[in-house]
C-alpha cells in the first residue's frame, strides 16, 4: 500500500482533477485522494454480468389486438 501512495504525485492529482472537472463541467478542488485496494477481476466480472443482464430486457408488445 505504501508503494501505491508514493506513486500519487502532482501529475496524477492534476489528471484526476481534470477528469472530475470534465465530468461535472464546473471548477472543482480536490480535498483528498484515497487509494483503495480492489481486485480488478471482481470489477470486470460485475461489469460483465450487468451488461449481460441488461441486454436481456423484455420489450412490451402491442396487446390491443
Amino acid at each position: 500500500m505504501n508503494q501505491e501512495v508514493e506513486e500519487l504525485n502532482d501529475e496524477i492529482i492534476a489528471a484526476i482533477t481534470a477528469a472530475v472537472v470534465s465530468t461535472f463541467q464546473k471548477p472543482v478542488s480536490l480535498k483528498s485522494v484515497k487509494v483503495f485496494e480492489r481486485n480488478a477481476g471482481v470489477a470486470w466480472l460485475t461489469s460483465g454480468r450487468f451488461t449481460i443482464m441488461t441486454s436481456h430486457t423484455i420489450s412490451k408488445r402491442n396487446q390491443s389486438l
